[in-house]
């Protein structure tokens, strides 16, 4: 009998274990999806974004710190944790040394107190802000294409797989987007506006689509891998957005909702 009991008492305590382990698994798998780990970009972004008419400027020193903190400090600490409890050992090291290093040195160069892309940027923000990425025509003629070469290229790849074209493409509307911005920017608020915006959208980024999507191979108007065909929609096509299947996309109608598609169908045309 007594044996008996502790048979039972052993299986009782090993079918625990097993349940916990599997409970703790389970955990692991759901916490360990890509998703929350984008999430630590979105959560050190969107105050920028959302909060401030979906611009993602900042327009003066409190404002910017409150950016440098989240994007140096907050954002790779997320990131970090997530690797830690997710990554193997190797691609931790990857992802520390060779992404948020890089990352953080890209953001040491914008908030830098004396440095000339953090002065430049907080001179222009306002003339940006409200000239350039509030107007009607930034989000008919640069966010509009955006949005909608961003899921032209998805649908195109999901029926023909292939992920070297939806780099190039991707890389191709990425690079076609600064463009138009650019040009938008020049316009309204000067070629000095114009000079520090693509420096601020590197920086956020490390760097790393600068390098990956580099205009030399990829200039969206005389590069051999931007066949327009392959990554401008027809005029006809309009971008769902918020709607879409597309995670890019998607997040770009909630960070940007004031001029993305997909949020007020009533505007979207």
């Amino acid at each position: 009998m007594e044996k008996q009991i502790h048979t039972l008492i052993f299986g009782f305590t090993l079918f625990v274990f097993i349940l916990n382990s599997t409970e703790a698994y389970k955990r692991k798998l759901k916490f360990c999806k890509l998703d929350n780990a984008i999430s630590c970009f979105d959560e050190s972004i969107s105050q920028f974004t959302i909060q401030h008419n979906g611009t993602g400027l900042m327009t003066n020193e409190e404002e910017f710190e409150q950016f440098c903190f989240n994007m140096h400090d907050f954002f790779p600490y997320c990131v970090k944790q997530w690797s830690k409890r997710c990554a193997s050992p190797i691609h931790f090291e990857i992802i520390d040394r060779l992404l948020l290093k890089q990352f953080q040195n890209g953001i040491k160069a914008i908030c830098d107190t004396k440095g000339a892309i953090r002065s430049k940027l907080l001179a222009n923000a306002p003339c940006m802000i409200q000239s350039v990425k509030l107007s009607t025509s930034y989000r008919n003629e640069c966010f509009r294409n955006l949005q909608a070469s961003i899921e032209y290229v998805y649908e195109r790849n999901v029926n023909f797989p292939n992920i070297t074209d939806f780099a190039r493409y991707q890389c191709c509307t990425s690079n076609k987007w600064q463009n138009c911005i650019g040009k938008h920017i020049r316009e309204k608020c000067g070629q000095d506006a114009a000079d520090v915006f693509p420096l601020w959208i590197h920086s956020i980024f490390g760097n790393l689509v600068k390098d990956l999507c580099s205009f030399k191979h990829f200039d969206p108007e005389n590069s051999n891998h931007c066949l327009p065909k392959l990554f401008i929609p027809p005029k006809e096509f309009v971008p769902k957005g918020y709607k879409s299947n597309n995670y890019l996309s998607h997040h770009l109608s909630i960070l940007c909702p004031n001029i993305a598609w997909g949020i007020f169908p009533n505007r979207d045309f």
